[in-house]
């Protein structure tokens, strides 16, 4: 029994390859040929219209104050990590935005964060509390002698 079931699956998988009429793949007409992802240019109108205008709505603002900054080294660069308090409980989407430096050896960011709709009810200075962390490689890296973070009320330098 199971040197009949074996030679019928072996055989059926030898006809299979084939292009002949034992192939049961061939049984109901031929194969439809398959599009390879590419059109003629104009036959299908795009999804985004080419003259559509790019616009980026920043709602993150600067939160009230950073407590602190750290500028950790890698194999690759430096991990730079701020922490800070936000005006009131519920930011999110926080990130160190890279602003215009005083001068030409200066890495300055801001730290923004965005503001809930609605806002929770605040619990603490735990609740007010954000953390946001930025890779620079040392490519980004050559000729800076410090790295700036600022906040609404107060910026913190550090040496990379």
């Amino acid at each position: 029994m199971r040197k009949s079931v074996l030679a019928i699956l072996l055989g059926a998988s030898f006809v299979s390859a084939c292009d002949s009429r034992m192939n049961p793949m061939t049984w109901f007409g031929a194969r439809a040929p398959v599009s390879d992802g590419t059109t003629v240019a104009g036959s299908v109108p795009p999804l985004v219209p080419e003259d559509r205008k790019l616009r980026i709505i920043e709602r993150r603002g600067p939160i009230a104050q950073i407590t602190s900054l750290d500028v950790a080294p890698t194999s690759h660069g430096a991990l730079i990590t701020a922490q800070g308090l936000a005006p009131g409980a519920g930011y999110f989407n926080a990130e160190l935005v890279e602003v215009q430096a005083p001068g030409a050896t200066t890495r300055a960011f801001e730290f923004r964060a965005e503001k809930p709709e609605v806002a929770p009810p605040a619990t603490g200075t735990g609740a007010l509390q954000i953390t946001a962390a930025k890779f620079l490689t040392d490519q980004e890296l050559a000729g800076v002698t410090s790295i700036t973070v600022r906040a609404a009320q107060n910026a913190l330098s550090r040496r990379p």
